[in-house]
């Protein structure tokens, strides 16, 4: 894990947020980065070991990158941020069918 990982304010201006629909590619204004959620589930609020979980795929021309998400369970795991071309991306909120990303961009 990097340091900009655990201090992400030192290196990175904010960008914006964007809401993601299961399935809908959303371009990233003026960024030539495209974003597609490809999975999000919710467990039951009964199931004290289950995993929030989101992914996405994230686009840059020709390349891709797969971002994975996971928040909660037994062990109380917050996996809610992750990096791919020179942008970082934080989960803000997980539906069943959409989630909201705040992404920045590395200085």
């Amino acid at each position: 894990m990097s340091l900009t990982t655990i201090l992400p304010f030192f290196n990175l201006q904010t960008s914006g947020t964007v809401s993601l629909v299961k399935n809908q590619e959303t371009k990233l204004d003026s960024t030539g980065i495209t974003l597609q959620l490809t999975d999000s589930t919710i467990p039951s609020q009964s199931c004290r070991d289950c995993m929030t979980y989101a992914r996405l795929i994230v686009k840059n021309s020709d390349q891709q990158k797969i971002l994975e998400y996971k928040i909660g369970g037994i062990t109380g795991l917050l996996q809610d941020q992750a990096d791919a071309f020179n942008y970082h991306f934080k989960l803000l909120n997980v539906l069943e069918n959409t989630v909201k990303i705040e992404y920045f961009k590395y200085k």
